[in-house]
């Protein structure tokens, strides 16, 4: 069996085909700490944004990292990180959409950015292709968007998981529950929840 050294690490994988995995992780950066006379004393490794990689496995003595994107900063969250049942896949579609609280990526490594975004992203996932994104849903007002930000105003509102049912996407949060037309994510409807 292969190994694999890259940046980052996927705390679950999935399978796209016998030969590709699909990697759902965290990307992170290496901060060496020198003394002064510049020798590197010690080694800091920090989480940084959320890693998808597309890993060939179709030969398990070398396996390679196809393709890789990586959203968000240092702070973005998914509950697909821990929980598989956050994660929608669909392989005949080639279709990933995960529940996400994006920060945006900030200049220093060791620093948290601002909150960008809370809601489910949508990607294309080809073993052929790549991963490409297909679009956003997101529960919160614009009003609640512009009040405190993504994270902040979150709460109820903050998308739990998305579902796959006779071609339409369902984005749930505690708050309500959205339908959304495949092709384009357009809302079809949503309903609030008491």
């Amino acid at each position: 069996m292969g190994a694999l050294k890259i940046p980052g690490f996927s705390t679950y994988l999935h399978p796209i085909d016998e030969d590709h995995l699909l990697g759902i992780g965290r990307d992170t950066h290496v901060i060496e700490h020198k003394d002064q006379q510049g020798r590197v004393v010690s080694t800091q490794v920090l989480e940084a944004g959320i890693k998808l990689a597309i890993f060939d496995v179709g030969d398990s003595n070398r396996p390679i990292e196809k393709y890789s994107v990586i959203v968000g900063g240092r702070g973005s969250y998914s509950a697909g990180l821990y929980n598989h049942k956050a994660i929608l896949f669909d392989a005949e579609r080639k279709l990933l959409a995960i529940p996400i609280s994006l920060t945006a990526a900030h200049a220093d490594p060791a620093s948290y950015g601002h909150s960008a975004f809370q809601g489910a992203l949508i990607w294309s996932v080809d073993p052929a292709s790549g991963i490409e994104e297909m679009g956003k849903i997101t529960h919160l007002t614009d009003e609640q968007i512009i009040k405190s930000g993504y994270f902040e105003q979150a709460g109820l509102a903050e998308i739990q998981r998305v579902l796959l049912i006779d071609g339409r996407i369902y984005a749930i949060s505690e708050q309500s529950i959205s339908a959304h037309r495949l092709a384009d994510l357009e809302l079809l409807g949503s309903i609030k929840l008491p």
